[in-house]
């Protein structure tokens, strides 16, 4: 754990007393088709999704794919991603590739999103400092923290 240097102190505000710290990154896709839809037929449209990722996804991009399905006409899959340190395709590109198969299929609705870092609120973290070096040396052992 980093000891701020002397002088230097943290404010962090946050909109919840509850913050979990997730170190998976990960892109994830939600699926929801009509009601009455059967387990059989959202897990074709899930694995049919599941297909096209493999093949449009560079290898070493992800370090597995978890397909689920939910009630019977929802289901998610997730892309699991290498530590933020060891990517070679960021979160984000990942979205960008994947958002051209979202619209192939009208009567299938995708969500796509990805997170890290803290889940379930937002943080706000404010460096006071009247040494701007020793402000900018512990805002980067923050970065590197998280």
């Amino acid at each position: 754990m980093a000891i701020l240097p002397e002088g230097v102190y943290l404010e962090i505000q946050s909109d919840s007393t509850e913050m979990i710290y997730s170190t998976m990154n990960e892109v994830s896709l939600s699926l929801t088709l009509d009601p009455g839809t059967t387990n059989t037929v959202t897990r074709e449209y899930l694995f049919r999704m599941e297909d096209r990722i493999l093949e449009a996804l560079p290898e070493g991009s992800y370090e597995s794919i978890m397909v689920e399905v939910g009630s019977s006409n929802t289901g998610s899959i997730t892309i699991n991603l290498p530590d933020i340190t060891e990517q070679e395709v960021s979160a984000s590109e990942i979205e960008n590739i994947l958002r051209q198969f979202l619209y192939l299929e009208p009567e299938a609705t995708w969500t796509i999103g990805s997170g890290r870092g803290f889940g379930g609120s937002s943080i706000d973290v404010a460096i006071h400092s009247e040494n701007s070096d020793l402000a900018m040396q512990a805002a980067n052992d923050i970065v590197a923290i998280l």
